[in-house]
């Protein structure tokens, strides 16, 4: 196939390989996050490679139905944990969130001016309504 997935086009500022530091109330973790395009830029891939203290290694999938705003996330951790998130990404604001019942949760990351780093935070709630911080992420672009 030699189509570009056009609708994914204002992601490239994420695409890289990025170092991630991870602060929970039990200390710092680090790893690392791949996101690339796959299949002749059809779809985005997330591999994130983390060390045990860090949240589960996954892999994720990115796409976008072209009549729609926003970007569906598939995400698979080394758990066997499987989920789908919305996704946006306006004005270097890298949004995920997930409405589930009994497991809500929401990620948001801000894109530094010079596009080499991403800091944000996960916040979860069973019910949609208190939210609780989560953990702490930061990314700095190594490539």
């Amino acid at each position: 196939m030699d189509a570009d997935n056009h609708s994914l086009a204002l992601l490239e500022p994420l695409i890289g390989r990025w170092a991630m530091e991870v602060q929970t109330g039990q200390g710092s973790a680090y790893g690392t996050t791949i996101i690339e395009w796959i299949e002749e830029r059809s779809f985005i891939r997330i591999v994130a490679d983390n060390n045990p203290n860090a949240p589960p290694s996954s892999v994720s999938i990115l796409g976008r139905d072209q009549d729609r705003v926003g970007f569906d996330v598939l995400y698979f951790d080394r758990r066997g944990t499987s989920r789908t998130y919305q996704m946006s990404f306006v004005a270097g604001i890298w949004r995920m969130w997930r409405d589930q019942p009994g497991f809500f949760q929401r990620f948001h990351a801000r894109l530094s001016l010079d596009g080499d780093a991403l800091v944000g935070s996960w916040e979860r709630s069973p019910r949609g309504v208190a939210w609780e911080h989560d953990f702490h992420v930061a990314y700095q672009r190594v490539d």
